[in-house]
């Protein structure tokens, strides 16, 4: 039995690169948005309620998605998987480590999506409905954990009491000069050097990854990301991404109930300013609307490309999502060095309407260099150290070869 290996281009799954690119475009211009004076409010609120969390959301069902077809396939072919998988899911964590420290901080997500993976992993025998019906359960215990009175509140306190975090945290004040890392970091990304920020985030990494009570919250306390991974599985169980066209009907009718689900539930966190009404309000509304249009979109995309001429529209979307790890680490790189005070030093100072220009100029400049990069080369240069990683063996030149495994990065 021949061993495991990635895939080989030609098997990849051209809706999930395409979705990808989508994902990457939406979050790039979230994430130039979270640095603005936010003068255009009609602008700034169209950002918020078409695209903030739900990008992110599309990103983190992909996923989902990815780790579900590596699993499908590798059952398949009857071949051990779990070690494999494992071993991915590290390099993934250690990554996503390495983009905490050296870029975005405590913004990463590749970490969490690591842990999410390896949880996904122990419902790999479930089916595509008890995946929905648990991503729901999730969902609920997500709106529970947003009210102090009922779920998070008793957890982190019992958490808290039991590894003493009062006195760890004031004891790591204490060593910080009086001042916490993360408040050092509000200034430092202002006017420090990267260096300085680097130094900070080092620390940070470290004050997080060596606290226990961090990692058992971080599963008693369930994650937003962790729905849309089982979301993900799903849609893959239960057939939807590989034979759209033979269920365009029940695609059809997701599409529509998702937005007007996500439609009724985006507004009302403007609701809850405007008139008061209770926290679960806004609870609710992060819970659902994000989830909701992130299933629209992806849902609309995959029918779109049942289109000629949409197809054509919507493919340049493959490159940069086939350098989806890649290019997620990138733009982040690239919106640092415009914001931070060691780069340009425009933090505050373009509104809303220059943001979506720059991140207009921005996914030009990543579509440009991912087309030019995979027409020489199978993968991105992070997704190859992936492989790498994981299967243990330098692959030089990133030459395609046979494989068993979908490229899910």
């Amino acid at each position: 039995m021949a061993p495991p290996r990635p895939i080989d281009v030609s098997e990849r799954i051209e809706l999930l690169d395409i979705l990808r690119g989508f994902a990457l475009l939406g979050m790039l211009i979230v994430h130039l948005n979270n640095f603005v004076n936010r003068d255009h409010t009609i602008a700034s609120n169209f950002t918020e309620f078409f695209l903030a969390n739900k990008a992110l959301s599309v990103f983190s069902m992909l996923f989902g998605m990815g780790f579900t077809v590596q699993m499908v396939r590798m059952q398949s072919t009857g071949r051990p998987f779990v070690r494999l998988y494992v071993r991915r899911m590290i390099v993934l964590f250690l990554i996503g480590a390495a983009n905490w420290w050296l870029v975005l901080g405590t913004g990463d997500v590749l970490h969490t999506y690591a842990i999410c993976g390896l949880t996904l992993l122990l419902f790999s025998r479930v089916s595509a409905r008890t995946a929905v019906i648990l991503a729901m359960l999730y969902l609920a215990l997500g709106l529970l954990r947003d009210q102090d009175r009922f779920w998070q509140a008793p957890v982190n306190r019992a958490i808290d009491a039991a590894f003493h975090e009062d006195a760890r945290r004031a004891a790591i004040v204490k060593r910080d000069g009086g001042v916490s890392v993360t408040e050092q970091l509000k200034q430092v990304t202002k006017t420090g050097t990267y260096r300085e920020i680097v130094q900070l985030q080092a620390r940070q990494l470290r004050n997080f990854g060596t606290d226990p009570a961090v990692w058992l919250r971080s599963v008693a306390v369930p994650a937003h990301y962790f729905p849309m991974f089982l979301l993900g599985f799903a849609a893959v169980k239960g057939g939807l991404v590989t034979a759209i066209r033979e269920r365009r009907r029940f695609i059809s009718r997701l599409m529509r109930s998702t937005l007007v689900l996500g439609i009724v539930s985006n507004p009302l966190p403007y609701l809850n300013l405007n008139l008061g009404l209770p926290r679960w309000i806004t609870a609710l509304s992060f819970l659902l609307s994000g989830p909701s249009l992130a299933v629209f979109y992806s849902c609309a995309i995959a029918l779109l490309l049942e289109n000629g001429s949409m197809k054509r529209l919507l493919r340049p979307l493959r490159w940069p999502g086939r350098m989806g790890l890649t290019n997620y680490i990138a733009h982040f790189t690239i919106v640092m060095t415009i914001y931070y005070g060691f780069g340009l030093g425009l933090m505050k100072r373009v509104n809303t309407f220059q943001a979506w220009g720059l991140a207009a100029m921005i996914f030009v400049l990543i579509w440009t260099w991912s087309y030019l990069w995979l027409s020489h080369f199978p993968y991105g240069p992070l997704e190859w150290l992936w492989r790498t990683l994981t299967y243990g063996k330098l692959r030089q030149g990133m030459t395609p070869v046979p494989a068993a495994e979908i490229a899910v990065s």
